[in-house]
Formats: C-alpha cells, structure tokens, sequence
C-alpha cells in the first residue's frame, strides 16, 4: 500500500487480486470484457514484480499513443509517481519523435516505461538496450498480434534477455476460432489463460447492467428499384467471371465482398507470375494501357486475360460497395461514393478502368440521377431518422441537456460528415455551448482527400479531452474509437449499423457502462447487410467465449525461470561513468565547449590537430565496428562501449571518434603515449547507401506502420497510407531520406505494396490488407 498514490481511487476486486496473483507467476492471457478493470490487474501485477525486483522495470506497450497516454494518466493516477507519499515510481514515455540517445537515457532513469510496440522493437533490434532487468512486459490489446507484429519479436527478445520474464497479454477478444487463439498464445510464449464474464459469481457485484435494444426500420419502395437494378449488373459481372473459372464454390446471390478480395488476390499474384521481374504495376486498373478493356477478354494474350479479370473483379467491388451505402448508410454516403468515382476519372482522364465502365451503364446512371435528386431534397436513410429521435429522447427536459453524453458508431467518414450535419440541424438555429446537441467528429489521421480530412493525433486527443470535459456532447466516430477510450459519463452507445466482427461489436458496446448503467442501440434496416451482420456478430461472440471458456485456466507450456541477478556496484558505477560521458557528449555536440582541466578528453584534443581529428573521424566513420580489448582508460572504455552499443548513430559517433583520435597522457610515468585503442575494420558499410541490411529493415519498417497505423478502404479493402506522412514518420525515426525511399521503392518492385495517386493529387501507399 506504501506505493499507491490514494487507496480511496484504488478499488481492490476479489477477481482482480486473483488474476494479478497468478499473472505474477506466469505468462498470462488475461480474457475480460471492457470496463472490468484490465489496468488496475496490469497495475497490481506491476507491483508485486517490483515489490520483488526493486531495481527492475517494467514496460507497458499499446498499438497507438492515445492508448499509451492512457496508461500513463492510470498509472500516474494510481501509482506514487509524483513523490506524494515514497518516491519510487519513474514514468517515462517511449516514441519516434524522441531522440534516440534520449530514449536510451530515458530508459535506463525509469521503471515504468510506456511505449508503442513499433518503437521499442526498433530500438531492441538496433541493441540500444535491452529487456534483462525488464520484470514485466505489459501486452494491451494482444488480440492485434498477426504473424509479423511487433509484439512476436518483443516477446521471444524479452525471453531470450530475462531469466525470470513475466508477460501480461491482455485483451476482451482473443479470436473466434481455437486455433487463433492458440496461435496467439504461442506467438506470445503465455502458459495460461484466465477469463471472466460479468455473469461469474466474483465479478457480478461490480458490474453495471448495460441494456441492449435494437431498433429496425424498412426501407422505402424507391430504393428497392435502384437496389434492384444494380444487382442484375452485378449479377452479370459475378456470371462473366464464373464463365472463366472462378467464383464456382458458391450460388451466385451467395457471393459477398471477402470473396471479392480473395479473388482479387489470387488474380494479382497469377499476374505477378506471368509478368517478368523488371515489370512494375500499381495495382490501379486505370492506369495500364493493358487494361483496355472490350466486351470480352482479349485473346492469345494470358496476361490481357488476367487483367479483364481483374476489371471485372473490381466492378464487382464496387457495385456491391454502392449497395451497401445506399442500403445501410443513405444517399448521401452512396452520392458521394459516385462522386469520387468521377473524379477519378477526371484525374485519369483513362476509359479503361473499372470506373469509367460502371459511370457507362444504365444501372449506375440511374442510380447517380436518383442518389442527386436525394441529396437536392435532403433526404437521408430511415435510419437517420431513428438515429435523430432516440437523440432528442436523450434531453431532460428540465436542463435542456442530453443526460450524460452518447457515442455514435459508424462504418464510413462520409457517413460521419451528413450525420454531424443533420443532428446540428436538432439545434434549430442555436449557436455556442448553449446547444443541447454538440456533435464532434472523431476519425482516423489518414488524409484521403481535400473533401476527407485526417485528424492528427494531436486534434485527436484535444477532441477526446474536450468530450471529457462536456464541450461536445456526442462523439460522432469511426472505427477509430472503438479501442480504449475512457470516458466514465458515456450512458448511451449508438450502432449506426452492425458490425460482423465479434471483436468490434466487444469494444462499441464496452464503451459505456464503466461507471453507471450504459445502454447500446443498434440501428438495423430490415433486409439488408445490416441483419446479416447481427446476428454474425452475436454467434461469432457466443462461439468466442465457449472456446476462451474451454481454454481457461489450463496449462499451455511451462517456462523455466531463474532469479534476475541485482545489479552490483560495480556494474552500477560502470553504468553511472556511461551516463556521465553520454551526458557530457549531449551537453557539448554542438558548441564543443572546453572539458574540465585535466579531463582525458581535453587533454586528447589539445594535443592533436583539428584537420588530422576530422581525417581520421572521416575515415574511422565508414567502419562500424569498434572493439574495447586493450583499451585502459576507464572513461575510454565508456565511450567506446557507447559506440559498440550503438553502431547505427551517426552524431554520437562522430562525437566519440572526434574526441578519441588523439594522445592521451599516462599519468603514472608522465610522459604522453599514444592513447590505446582497437578499431576492427573488417566489414565496410557505407554511411550513405542503402546496402541489403539497411533495405530489409527499412521495408519491414514501412510495412509494420501501414500494418498498425493505416486505414482500410472498404472500397479496395486494402490498406492505405499518405505517402507525405510515412514519410515525415521516417524523419521522426532517424531514417535516412535515401534508405526511406530505397526500401519504399523495393516494395514496389517486389509487389509489396503499390504508390497510388488520389484523388487530390497526393500519393498514397496501398497494401493488401492480409499481406
């Protein structure tokens, strides 16, 4: 208790105290839903680990900043870090934009350490420091772990450093499937599983009820003829590619918009294989003359073939795309989806693609004359309607305010921007804080368009802190919210649609009833997508926990753990004279101000020439490889240890070499000797050119961004990024302008990924998304 800040905000649950006692013991995969409570276990098995380890640290990492901030404000809040009571707790944030020799001194100061997984996996492999004295690893969010993110390599480092390591997997949805969650377990080296539902007997008294309703609505008469025609086209595009092969596993009313993707798939890496190597495609129909396409595919031409095929493929897409906007989201939505359509090929100005073949048919002109006519008259989806009476159900009629504040959850940004118009439009004119409804968007960075601004992950969380505070009063938000977001004084959680994902559907509905009774609507257009996905959501989460039920508790592997040595005085005073000189190193790289006198350091200055150092520094730079046998001088011995430790930094080496290349005075027989040291140059790097090591890790960095911060076009269903932002991105790492656009452009070449323009002139990296 001597560690925590204030026992009455710390509330001490039978089942929380159960989980942290065995997760302290094993690795652990900690099953619960939202809002029971996964911080304060994280919290309390980060005590015990340092009640054992004092001097050890302990690193919690989330998938995106706002989460890690989060942690910090819970840890900060619970934990003695600001010195009220015994001063032990040092909390120090871990990210790109930090300098890398501040990240390692911020690393070696703290022992609670937040960080994205990207960054420290970055640092690890660079061997800036290590996890061995790490007691705990914290894993929020492990659910995110596919085969190639971040937290695989973190783990098995983390076991391969620490005698005695501890890994804390926690999440509210591991997988659907048994085998998934297996892999999970695997690829995270957990021994047991631990789960609990609100409806077990020690976690019920803590639990607020949430009330779940689901409100439905017909469509009108005049969206069945325009839903109608639209599915002969795309019955017709599904027949042309099932007459060539593909598609036959299912009827054809049967086919949805994953087997779209899956098709388009195979069909790119058929074309990948009958293209030669030097051969480079972007992915975009619209842009390969190749792709001219006629009534039927091109004969005694394989590879002509197989892009009339993808074109057909891609109408397919997006006709099914336009159905489900106009069915489940509105005209607005649907209008807008055709207005980008058009613009892209205005931009082209190519009749080739797929775009330009759907804005020629019937179907499509109709359906654009219907969607424009829609949008003149303001007319919206009946949804829209509901969404906007359960609102004005919501005020208390004595204030005038909406009782509490409400979440609405929707699939698409264009859908965001006319639901904020029309609930504004519930203002009837009113101005300023005043208003009873004040709607905010909340959605993801990616800039997609002049029309589909990004917020910055600044406005991102001045957006969320003004929520909090009761600025805005309805948080109008994509996919973006669905994953930690605190807010105690959410009552109301609104599904603008169904979402087919258990995992989604855990997270909407966990956003309210943290603090009090919450209630969840979800909005549902009879027979249409909008059905089917309920009740795909509600059997995927019913078979969830019957599976994570079978697993709990049981034991998966036994780890073999030995005590971590205490550091020893001599290792301490050894790490004190590397701070000391990394230290004096950042105090004097840029002004170069004169050492204390009698310092090594001045003396090796003052007896060598500037020109022969900067020789000397020039040539010693292009070999990266320093060893410490013979060096005597102890201050020597540090600096070159910084050096071997950190190879790739370029300012830090400079700096040591600078100052090494020189004669140093041996005090016992006072006369000047040359100063000792080793440099093995036997492997040549050139400081400037991106050799095959600097590649590979470059394009494994690009693709574990896209991987964990781009945003899936629905329409493509690839992964996108603005090039402009990987870019700046890159520079926040330190990596160099010329590495960044070599292993870009490898995986181009290698068919990795594709540079795609949009709409508004700016490039963007695409991605498949199960790449």
């Amino acid at each position: 208790k001597e560690y925590i800040s204030t026992l009455d905000t710390f509330d001490h649950r039978e089942y929380q105290v159960a989980i942290a006692t065995q997760a302290s013991q094993r690795n652990t995969l900690v099953i619960l839903p939202t809002a029971m409570g996964k911080t304060v276990i994280a919290l309390q098995v980060a005590i015990n680990r340092l009640m054992l380890y004092p001097w050890g640290k302990v690193v919690v990492l989330a998938p995106t900043r706002p989460l890690v901030h989060q942690h910090i404000k819970s840890f900060t809040r619970f934990l003695d870090v600001a010195g009220r009571g015994k001063e032990f707790f040092a909390c120090q944030e871990l990210n790109g934009k930090v300098s890398r020799d501040k990240r390692v001194a911020l690393f070696k100061r703290a022992n609670l350490i937040f960080a994205t997984p990207q960054t420290l996996q970055n640092d690890l492999a660079s061997h800036f420091y290590d996890l061995s004295k790490c007691v705990l690893l914290v894993l929020d969010e492990c659910h995110k772990t596919g085969e190639r993110y971040a937290y695989n390599e973190i783990a098995s480092r983390y076991l391969q450093h620490c005698p005695d390591p501890i890994i804390l997997g926690l999440t509210a949805s591991p997988g659907r499937k048994q085998e998934q969650v297996l892999d999970l377990c695997q690829r995270l080296h957990m021994e047991r599983v631990t789960m609990r539902t609100p409806e077990d007997p020690d976690v019920a008294p803590y639990m607020h009820p949430i009330e779940m309703e689901v409100r439905d609505c017909d469509l009108p008469l005049e969206y069945d003829e325009v839903e109608l025609s639209l599915r002969e086209l795309l019955h017709d595009r599904l027949e042309q590619i099932r007459a060539r092969g593909f598609l036959k596993e299912k009827p054809i009313d049967q086919i949805n918009k994953m087997d779209l993707i899956q098709l388009g798939h195979v069909l790119w890496a058929i074309i990948a294989r009958e293209t030669s190597p030097g051969d480079v495609f972007d992915g975009e129909a619209d842009d390969h003359d190749e792709m001219k396409m006629h009534e039927s595919p091109p004969e005694n031409n394989r590879v002509g073939f197989f892009f009339w095929l993808v074109n057909m493929q891609a109408q397919a897409m997006k006709i099914l795309h336009l159905i489900e906007l106009l069915t489940t989201q509105g005209i607005p939505s649907a209008y807008e989806f055709i207005r980008k359509m058009r613009d892209r090929v205005e931009q082209t100005r190519s009749k080739a693609g797929s775009n330009y073949r759907l804005l020629q048919e019937t179907a499509f002109k109709k359906a654009e004359i219907f969607l424009k006519k829609g949008v003149e008259k303001g007319e919206t989806h009946p949804k829209t309607g509901l969404l906007l009476d359960m609102l004005e159900e919501l005020v208390d009629p004595a204030t005038g305010e909406i009782d509490g504040s409400v979440i609405v959850f929707t699939q698409f940004r264009d859908t965001v921007t006319f639901l904020l118009r029309s609930i504004e439009a519930l203002n009837r004119g009113k101005q300023g804080d005043g208003r009873p409804f004040r709607p905010v968007r909340f959605v993801g960075q990616a800039t997609r368009s002049s029309r589909d601004a990004g917020l910055k992950q600044e406005d991102q969380e001045r957006t969320l802190d003004e929520f909090r505070a009761g600025k805005h009063n309805i948080l109008v938000a994509t996919r973006i919210a669905e994953e930690g977001l605190d807010i105690p004084s959410v009552r109301s959680i609104i599904f603008y649609e169904p979402v087919p994902s258990e995992i989604r559907y855990i997270q909407r509905r966990g956003r309210t009833g943290r603090h009090e009774k919450g209630h969840v609507t979800i909005l549902v257009a009879r027979g249409t997508l909008d059905e089917v996905f309920y009740k795909v959501a509600l059997c995927r989460l019913e078979h969830m926990e019957r599976i994570a039920d079978g697993l709990k508790d049981q034991p998966l592997q036994d780890i073999m753990r030995a005590p971590i040595e205490q550091p020893t005085p001599d290792n301490m005073a050894s790490d004190a004279a590397i701070d000391a000189c990394e230290q004096y190193l950042a105090t004097t790289a840029s002004k170069l101000a004169p050492e204390p006198t009698g310092h090594w350091l001045g003396q090796a200055r003052a007896t060598t020439g500037v020109d022969e150092a900067r020789h000397q520094v020039d040539e010693f730079n292009a070999w990266r490889y320093v060893d410490v046998a013979g060096v005597i001088d102890p201050a020597a011995q540090a600096c070159l240890h910084i050096a071997t430790r950190n190879p790739a930094s370029s300012s830090e080496w400079h700096e040591l070499l600078r100052r090494l290349t020189g004669k140093g005075t041996d005090t016992d027989k006072h006369e000047e000797k040359p100063m000792r040291r080793t440099i093995k140059r036997e492997r040549k790097i050139p400081a400037s050119e991106s050799g095959v090591k600097i590649f590979n890790k470059t394009t494994k960095w690009v693709y574990d961004q896209l991987k964990g911060m781009g945003a899936l076009n629905a329409a493509t269903g690839r992964i996108e990024m603005p090039f402009a932002e990987l870019k700046d991105m890159a520079k926040m790492e330190e990596i160099l302008p010329e590495d960044f656009e070599y292993g870009v452009k490898g995986g181009v070449k290698n068919k990795y990924w594709e540079l795609v323009k949009g709409t508004d002139g700016a490039f963007k990296i695409s991605m498949k998304s199960d790449f």
